[in-house]
C-alpha cells in the first residue's frame, strides 16, 4: 500500500524541523561523483538497504522519477534539482511505511584540490503523527543507515574513481 506525501518545494529544505546531515571528502571530481548518484552506479554496494530501482519514463533529469526498493520499504522519487556536477535533489512522493509525511534528499557537491569532492548529504523531512510516537527509535535506526552508506558510498568511490567499462 502507498502512502501519498506532501508535495514540498525544493525550500523545504531551509525549513524543515527533522533532517540528517552527512559530509565527506570523496576521493573523484564532482563530475564523476554526480555520475554515481544520477544514474545509481554501485548502489547495491554503498547504499545501506538498497534493493533495486526502476526509472519511470526517460532516466535521470529535472522532473523525472524512480521506484526504489529497500528492505524495509519502498520509495517514489522526483527529482527537483539536477545541476550536473553540483547539486541533485529529489523528494519523495509516495512511501511504502507511514513514516514522514514530507521527505526531501538534497546531495550538494563542491570542488576541493586534487580531483576531490566535498559531498554534502542531507535529508530533510517530517514525522507523521504516528511517527512521532517512535521518533527517537526510527530516527536513530535512519541516521545510522545514512552513515553507514556515506562510509560506504566514500570507499566505494575510491575504488573506482572512473567509470567503469561496461
Amino acid at each position: 500500500m502507498w502512502f501519498d506525501l506532501e508535495p514540498v518545494p525544493i525550500s523545504f529544505t531551509e525549513i524543515s524541523p527533522f533532517r540528517f546531515e552527512n559530509f565527506a571528502v570523496l576521493d573523484a571530481p564532482p563530475k564523476r561523483v554526480f555520475e554515481i548518484l544520477a544514474k545509481g552506479e554501485g548502489m547495491t554496494e554503498w547504499l545501506q538497504d538498497f534493493v533495486s530501482f526502476t526509472w519511470f519514463g526517460a532516466p535521470g533529469g529535472l522532473a523525472s522519477e524512480r521506484e526504489v526498493r529497500l528492505k524495509m520499504l519502498r520509495v517514489k522519487e522526483r527529482f527537483i534539482a539536477w545541476d550536473e556536477g553540483k547539486r541533485l535533489t529529489f523528494h519523495v512522493y509516495a512511501i511504502t511505511l507511514p513514516l514522514v509525511s514530507a521527505f526531501i534528499e538534497d546531495f550538494t557537491l563542491e570542488p576541493m584540490g586534487e580531483g576531490q569532492t566535498r559531498f554534502a548529504w542531507r535529508a530533510h523531512y517530517r514525522p507523521t503523527l504516528a511517527a512521532r510516537l517512535v521518533h527517537p527509535l526510527v530516527r536513530g535506526v535512519f541516521g545510522a543507515l545514512f552513515e553507514s552508506s556515506i562510509r560506504r558510498l566514500t570507499r566505494y568511490v575510491k575504488e573506482h574513481p572512473t567509470r567503469e567499462a561496461t
